[in-house]
């Protein structure tokens, strides 16, 4: 299925809200997973997923702390969007210029919008209102490094680990100035393309926020379907 850049966010927005974020941190997904979509990455398919692993959970559980430059968290499991949030408002003690190593985060690729917001790195290549600390910034995992540059997405690794569900340890820090990233960009997109089974599970959780239907509702012809966007 294709959409529109706008109708990912709604549905992302609704499907995080439906699995049971705050709507503040719902909206952070929306504009989370419609970053990654922009950059040509399969951001729904990394939301659906961590829908699917934190459904039901206590997210105080998921949240991030800071201790000798390693992020953990009591569960066990960090939560890209908690984790994000918190490292855009500087809740995360520690040196941008010595880097972040952050252990078993769930969808690590959701916390790459985060990082670009934070180190002042948009997609049009001009800098934020975030205060860069370097002309490169670079995350890391597996067998996956991603390197941020004025704007510019390079990707160097291979699609399972890009996706994968969880990562034991996830780094963030500047990459070398010596060493430019290798290969072209990842080109811009104006629409997602979405699998059927990433928005099956995208549906269902919306699909929790909508209102019951009532007789009177159905008979004065109420109610939105899941591609409103109003």
């Amino acid at each position: 299925m294709n959409w529109s850049l706008n109708e990912l966010d709604a549905m992302a927005r609704k499907a995080a809200r439906g699995a049971g974020y705050s709507w503040g941190l719902a909206e952070e997904a929306g504009r989370a997973t419609r970053w990654l979509a922009a950059a040509g990455l399969p951001g729904p398919m990394c939301l659906a997923r961590l829908l699917a692993e934190v459904d039901g959970a206590d997210f105080k559980d998921f949240t991030p702390a800071v201790s000798a430059g390693r992020c953990t968290a009591d569960s066990g499991a960090l939560c890209p969007l908690l984790t994000g949030v918190a490292l855009c408002d500087g809740a995360l003690d520690y040196s941008p210029l010595q880097g972040l190593t952050l252990s078993n985060l769930s969808a690590p690729l959701l916390l790459l919008p985060f990082v670009a917001q934070t180190f002042g790195i948009q997609a049009s290549g001009t800098q934020s209102s975030g205060v860069p600390t370097s002309e490169r910034v670079r995350l890391r995992w597996a067998e996956v490094q991603i390197i941020l540059e004025h704007g510019a997405v390079y990707l160097d690794g291979v699609v399972g680990d890009l996706t994968c569900a969880q990562a034991e340890s996830v780094t963030l820090d500047p990459a070398s100035a010596e060493k430019p990233p290798q290969g072209a960009p990842l080109a811009p997109q104006s629409r997602a393309v979405i699998d059927v089974k990433t928005r099956t599970c995208l549906e269902e959780f919306a699909q929790r926020t909508f209102a019951p239907a009532t007789e009177a509702s159905r008979l004065a012809g109420a109610g939105a379907g899941l591609s409103d966007n109003d």
